[in-house]
């Protein structure tokens, strides 16, 4: 076989291997080869005699003919061919739906010059549907994610790797006022508030170091009434080749929830500040009607009850000086009266003790509490040990009077809830603090239900306890009694 056979046989078997159905003309358009790919499409697609697409035909011709059948492309191929065969055109490329029957598909049919000293030129008709089919998918993404970012409720900002801005979308205009095209071009920091505009560059920065990793922080933006507003932005780089070394910033308007904590927290201070006030106000209301049992007690026992005595004297010396008559019956009425004073002396003294009992300012807590303890057992089917250790003996008057008050507001409530025949009353000191607790062995109840559901009596212990700097503590369960602890602070006494 000779070389220019050999050549040849190679050529046409490369032009067979092609999947593009190709044909070669010459230079009046006339078939002269067509490669295996060609004439299998013929006869996939409904061409039953080869010869009129096979070697022999004019190609011009077959165009004409799909000119008259009205093929818009026909027209724009033949022209095509005639101008890369008078070598007018180097290339002619032209994409084309085809359409055989059912069958549909995308080609690009491309002409060239024949590589002879004749002429000629070489038809390809490539199927580009995948190709086509990935470009609509691909503008169907871009169309969806412009729609997205169009219509988007967050401000969307893109700005190039100098800080330029490339790209605003339409809720700028919607949350801030300012038109897209009046930001393009502008600056990245352009109406931030100065102070917020050194954590900008410090995301930027960080952007630039880690672009894959979306950055975030909170600033203020001026809006186009001029009105400052809180803004939170996540950035992250873009990573494409058309964007890449570029910014996408993604920010939220923040300001109607920021107003509303900081609302909400002026609204917590002005409550805090009414409750400190309302504590202050029931703290002077406890320490003045301490001062008013004191003095009613003090008036009870140094006046009232003193002026009671001397009328009983009295009235025993007349008892003594009247004759028993049996027609008379004054010396029995004149005892009965002493009898009368009597018993309203004893409940004037008690109801002084009750107010303000004169041994807490005489002899001292213990020596009250332990009054008070014998009192309550006499009065109440209750028996109430009450047992103290290293109390000192100098207290300042509001904690003596405080630590009875509790003690005596926590043994009603034992005898009014408690529903026991037993109770302990300790009372414990150092140099510095002083403890007082009040235990049952009665029904108990659940102490970590009480929140809200607390009575005066509580409140007031409650109350008086904070009053002295101290704690309050009250363990309970039901069937298991209850315990009150209060821990004052006394200082170095």
């Amino acid at each position: 076989m000779t070389a220019p056979r050999k050549s040849e046989d190679i050529t046409r078997a490369a032009l067979g291997s092609l999947p593009a159905l190709i044909s070669v003309l010459d230079y009046k358009g006339a078939i002269i080869h067509v490669n295996d790919s060609w004439l299998k499409f013929g006869l996939e697609h409904g061409v039953s005699d080869l010869s009129l697409i096979s070697p022999g035909l004019n190609y011009l011709d077959i165009c004409q003919k799909g000119i008259e059948a009205d093929f818009a492309e026909a027209k724009l191929v033949r022209d095509g061919i005639v101008s890369v065969l008078n070598g007018s055109e180097k290339i002619f490329e032209l994409e084309y739906l085809c359409k055989c029957g059912s069958y549909e598909a995308w080609y690009c049919v491309t002409v060239t010059p024949l590589q002879l000293s004749c002429g000629g030129a070489v038809v390809s008709h490539g199927n580009i549907t995948r190709r086509v089919e990935e470009v609509r998918q691909h503008r169907r993404s871009e169309q969806d994610y412009r729609a997205l970012i169009e219509n988007a409720l967050d401000i969307l900002k893109i700005i190039d790797s100098q800080g330029k801005v490339i790209y605003v979308n339409p809720a700028w205009e919607r949350v801030l006022g300012y038109a897209p095209e009046t930001l393009i071009g502008g600056f990245i920091l352009d109406k931030i508030h100065p102070k917020d505009q050194i954590c900008i560059r410090r995301m930027l920065r960080q952007l630039q170091d880690e672009p894959d990793l979306p950055h975030s922080v909170e600033f203020r933006i001026r809006d186009a009434s001029g009105r400052w507003r809180c803004l939170e932005v996540i950035g992250k780089g873009l990573r494409n080749d058309v964007m890449e070394g570029n910014v996408i910033l993604c920010s939220r308007d923040l300001t109607e929830r920021r107003e509303a904590e900081m609302a909400l927290r002026r609204k917590e201070a002005a409550l805090q500040t009414s409750h400190a006030q309302l504590r202050a106000l029931m703290g002077r209301v406890l320490v003045a009607e301490d001062e008013a049992r004191r003095r009613i007690s003090r008036d009870l026992h140094d006046d009232l009850n003193q002026r009671l005595a001397m009328i009983a004297v009295d009235l025993e010396k007349i008892s003594g000086r009247v004759p028993t008559t049996p027609a008379g019956r004054i010396q029995q009425d004149l005892s009965e009266l002493q009898g009368e004073v009597s018993k309203l002396c004893n409940e004037a003294r008690r109801t002084a003790h009750y107010l303000h009992p004169s041994s807490l300012d005489d002899l001292g807590l213990v020596v009250a509490l332990r009054s008070l303890c014998e009192e309550f057992s006499q009065r109440n089917s209750i028996q109430v040990r009450f047992v103290y250790r290293r109390v000192p003996e100098s207290l300042r008057p509001g904690i003596r009077s405080s630590i009875y008050r509790i003690v005596q507001e926590s043994l009603w409530n034992v005898s009014r809830h408690a529903k026991t025949d037993l109770a302990l009353v300790s009372l414990s000191g150092t140099d510095t603090r002083l403890r007082v607790s009040i235990r049952d062995r009665g029904v108990g109840f659940d102490s970590g239900s009480r929140s809200g559901k607390a009575g005066l009596g509580l409140i007031s212990i409650e109350e008086r306890a904070r009053l002295l700097g101290g704690t309050l503590q009250i363990r309970s369960r039901p069937g298991l009694g209850c315990r009150v602890m209060v821990d004052v602070p006394i200082g170095r006494q």
